[in-house]
């Protein structure tokens, strides 16, 4: 089987106000074109009315076109009526997404005739998914992709309900790690359930020359960097990654700390560095554009990620494929892709001993860095690049298409949405 239309369907994707939002399935769509497939994508955004608007985030929505080509890919981005809220508006947002979203993209239907619908996340793109898939009659994948699947579905109990209803009801879910598939599995679906890794772009992610990204970043030649990238939140580690790095400064002047992102706990952060005295050894750059990152990974050293919680961290592959030896914590899927004393350390989260232990002992050891990085940079090539991933979820699209095909008479949809 060969040229499959699929519709993407994401509210994580990028865009000319937020270019770095969900690139990662920005790249997987690419690869998948390349493969062969035809895509289209919908991005839905929140409608935002005038009373909102002294908002900065809820502003910036307002500048993004309902239609516009990223790269050359179609991308659609339909209003919905969406409140401030956080975790209690999931119950209902998906189904808000889908009366926002039907009239488009059963306009799109009829020109492109999609053979998938693939939403990303279970809640609540995935909710308005598999609305969309009853409506139009067209399988509908899920990917459970992070904090949808370990954190979202156990907010409150609506939301545990609006979980339990899209994983037992798509045609299909995946997860980009196996200890996402487990949560699911763990939560009452009968199916099996397919892992599709992540992928890196190994063609901008790769090995730059120390010195060179260096002097491009006017960064000094003698430091030993630490580099850090994410949301700048509790829930990654970066209060303990601070006082780990404290320790390592006490006995080495040269030690330098980047932390790259933005987010809640920057205030924190940033009353952290000047309680300890460290304002002149860590640097908080904030927003950087993604097509800056594998500079700023080659101009380090070591690549650290102590996070309570991860699906499957794409910016560990990127340090991974830059040659960075890589210290993160085990949880979610990140043993998946480190292996420990192999391709880089684990270590327990929220422990800042272990962690302050681990970032000396690769500081001490040049030898040891070298090694972990280029197994961990042969490692991506060989297992995660976009390209494998891609090939992988197509070959997932076509089985599913292939059993409907054998067995017309199966409903696409469980009962529970009929």
């Amino acid at each position: 089987m060969h040229g499959l239309k699929v519709l993407v369907f994401a509210f994580m994707y990028p865009n000319i106000v937020k270019p770095n939002l969900g690139i990662f399935i920005h790249n997987q769509v690419k690869s998948l074109i390349q493969q062969g497939s035809e895509v289209v994508v919908v991005s839905p955004i929140p409608w935002v009315p005038g009373l909102l608007c002294w908002r900065k985030r809820w502003d910036g929505y307002r500048n993004i076109p309902k239609e516009e080509y990223y790269f050359d890919i179609p991308v659609f981005h339909p209003r919905y009526f969406r409140t401030p809220g956080g975790k209690w508006v999931y119950p209902w947002e998906g189904f808000s997404m889908y009366l926002g979203c039907k009239n488009l993209i059963s306009s799109l239907h009829k020109k492109f005739k999609f053979d998938i619908i693939h939403a990303h996340r279970i809640i609540p793109d995935g909710y308005c998914a598999t609305l969309l898939g009853k409506k139009l009659n067209i399988p509908v994948v899920c990917s459970a992709r992070g904090g949808d699947t370990y954190l979202a579905p156990f907010q409150n109990h609506l939301c545990y309900l609006s979980f339990k209803k899209v994983i037992s009801s798509c045609s299909k879910i995946i997860t980009v790690s196996n200890s996402l598939r487990d949560i699911v599995l763990n939560n009452g679906v009968k199916y099996p359930v397919e892992v599709v890794h992540n992928g890196c772009d190994v063609d901008s992610f790769h090995y730059i020359d120390k010195a060179v990204a260096r002097k491009k970043l006017n960064l000094l030649l003698d430091r030993k960097i630490f580099l850090f990238v994410g949301h700048i939140i509790s829930s990654k580690g970066v209060l303990e990654l601070v006082k780990a790095f404290h320790q390592i400064k006490k006995n080495d002047p040269s030690s330098f700390l980047i932390m790259i992102g933005f987010g809640d706990c920057k205030d924190k952060i940033e009353a952290e560095i000047k309680s300890r005295n460290l304002y002149d050894s860590v640097l908080l750059p904030g927003y950087v554009p993604h097509e800056k990152l594998p500079l700023w990974i080659n101009a380090s050293d070591i690549f650290v990620l102590p996070s309570y919680q991860e699906g499957l961290p794409n910016v560990v592959l990127e340090a991974m494929a830059c040659r960075k030896p890589v210290i993160a914590t085990r949880v979610g899927g990140i043993p998946e892709i480190v292996s420990d004393g192999v391709t880089g350390i684990l270590v327990e989260p929220r422990i800042v001993d272990q962690l302050a232990q681990a970032m000396e002992t690769l500081l001490l050891n040049e030898d040891l860095c070298s090694k972990l990085g280029l197994a961990a940079e042969k490692l991506i090539h060989e297992h995660f690049t976009w390209e494998k991933s891609a090939k992988n979820l197509i070959k997932v699209y076509e089985n599913l298409l292939e059993n409907r095909d054998e067995d017309r008479s199966r409903p696409l949809l469980s009962p529970s949405f009929q």
